[in-house]
C-alpha cells in the first residue's frame, strides 16, 4: 500500500499533508511515528486518573499531531474531546466523545499498519 492509498483508506488528506511534508518518504516516516505512539492509552489513562489537566495535554497533543499530519478524522474528534477538557473537569457525559476518538485513532493505526 502506497502511503496514499493509506490516507484514501484513513479518511485523511492527503494533499494537505504532501504539500506540507513535500515528499512521500518523509510523510510515511512521521506516519509511521504517529502509530508507534501511545496517544490514545495516555488519554484513557489519565481521565480514569481523572487527572483532568493531563488529560486535557494528551488530548490536545494527539489533535496537534493529527493536525500536522492531516489526519482529518482523529484531528476532528479529538478536537472537540479536547474542547470538553479544557477548563478541568468536563460538565458534560465526554464518554461518547472518547469513543470518537477511539475509533478514528484505531482507523488510523490500523491503515498505517497495512503500509
Amino acid at each position: 500500500m502506497t502511503i496514499k492509498e493509506c490516507y484514501e483508506k484513513m479518511g485523511a488528506n492527503y494533499q494537505e499533508v504532501i504539500s506540507r511534508l513535500m515528499t512521500d518518504a518523509r510523510v510515511e516516516k512521521y506516519v509511521l511515528k504517529f502509530a508507534d505512539g501511545n496517544y490514545y492509552t495516555l488519554i484513557e489513562e489519565t481521565l480514569a486518573e481523572e487527572k483532568w489537566e493531563d488529560a486535557f495535554r494528551n488530548v490536545h497533543n494527539l489533535k496537534g499531531v493529527a493536525l500536522n499530519l492531516s489526519l482529518t478524522n482523529v484531528h476532528k474528534t479529538s478536537d472537540i474531546l479536547c474542547e470538553a477538557l479544557r477548563g478541568g473537569k468536563p460538565d458534560i457525559d465526554i464518554t461518547p466523545l472518547l469513543a470518537d476518538v477511539k475509533k478514528a485513532y484505531d482507523e488510523a493505526i490500523a491503515a498505517i499498519k497495512l503500509l
